[in-house]
């Protein structure tokens, strides 16, 4: 610099793009996800093929039950003993019994896993996919908040005027600020030291709130410094003072105990959610099992329907060929 010298930067605060930030995915959704695809194919064959191995096996023993010599009853004992169901009797040979203790490991290694991320999931079911690019917050319709201080950051900083969003344009920086933290449609550039401030006015000071989040790589960091005249003897020792008050932590201690003021100060904004504390197990959580209670309901009326009309065609098939024979005698 011509016109003077610059001390040691003595403050530093970042520009950040927030963005709006994942929203809690649904309990049930996350039912199925426990396993992969790929592993539920797995277990629906493993539960086919054990079925059939009961049966062959028990038609080659002479001394087997009769409950395990066809594959439809085989079917329920294997889907009775999956979901932790006693059968109506045990095997007597001892290949298929062997055979039987090891689905029953199987299954209760199965069950113990799905059960333990099923509570999980109940209690705890994680956030949805988060916004990455300037594309999915396009096609989210996000739109974007602009401030009067924003339009100078913009002509500094190209890429953090994302164009391809709508504008909403305000006055003051509080209510763009106010309006990211609040709605979940809102983008906006911001101080991060100010954002922070004003979410904790509105009393947004938990980490599970998950209401700041920002994009990646889409950061500016400013610094502060003073200016000296050209050749100060004072250089030095104001470079020194500096250095030792931010080693010491002095600028962080600031921020911290005005904070800690702030948060103090609007605790009464603080609204406590039970969701996060507490977690109600109600019948709306089995919506996915009553599906699959209708959903086979459905299939077994469907089936039975099926069998009597085979079996009235075949009925009246036989009592034609009675009449035939009985014409032609």
């Amino acid at each position: 610099m011509n016109f003077g010298d610059p001390t040691t930067s003595y403050f530093e605060f970042s520009i950040s793009w927030y963005i709006p930030c994942a929203t809690p995915a649904p309990r049930m959704e996350k039912v199925f996800a426990v396993f992969q695809p790929s592993l539920w194919i797995v277990i629906c064959i493993v539960l086919i093929l054990t079925a059939i191995v009961f049966s062959r096996l028990a038609i080659c023993t002479s001394s087997e039950l009769e409950i395990y010599r066809t594959i439809s009853k085989c079917l329920c004992h294997v889907w009775a003993i999956f979901l932790g169901v006693s059968v109506p009797d045990l095997p007597r040979s001892n290949q298929l019994r062997f055979l039987f203790v090891l689905y029953v490991c199987y299954s209760l290694a199965i069950v113990t896993v799905f059960q333990a991320f099923f509570t999980y999931f109940l209690v705890d079911p994680g956030l949805g996919k988060q916004i990455k690019t300037v594309e999915e917050l396009k096609s989210a319709d996000v739109n974007f908040c602009r401030f009067i201080a924003y339009e100078y950051i913009a002509d500094a900083h190209e890429f953090l005027a994302p164009n391809v969003l709508k504008p909403i344009r305000v006055d003051e920086w509080y209510e763009c600020y106010y309006r990211v933290i609040m709605n979940n449609n809102i983008s906006s550039v911001a101080f991060d030291y100010h954002i922070q401030y004003t979410a904790a006015m509105l009393g947004k000071t938990k980490e599970n709130n998950n209401i700041l989040c920002v994009m990646k790589d889409e950061k500016i960091t400013l610094s502060f410094c003073l200016y000296l005249s050209k050749g100060s003897p004072l250089l030095d020792r104001f470079n020194k003072l500096i250095r030792r008050s931010f080693e010491a932590g002095v600028g962080e201690k600031s921020r911290f105990s005005i904070m800690q003021r702030t948060n103090l100060r609007y605790l009464k904004n603080v609204t406590d959610n039970d969701d996060e504390m507490y977690f109600v197990f109600t019948l709306s959580h089995f919506t996915i099992f009553f599906y699959i209670l209708f959903s086979g309901s459905v299939a077994s009326m469907a089936i039975f329907s099926i069998e009597l009309i085979v079996h009235h065609i075949l009925k009246s098939i036989g009592l034609g060929l009675n009449l035939n024979t009985g014409n032609g005698s």
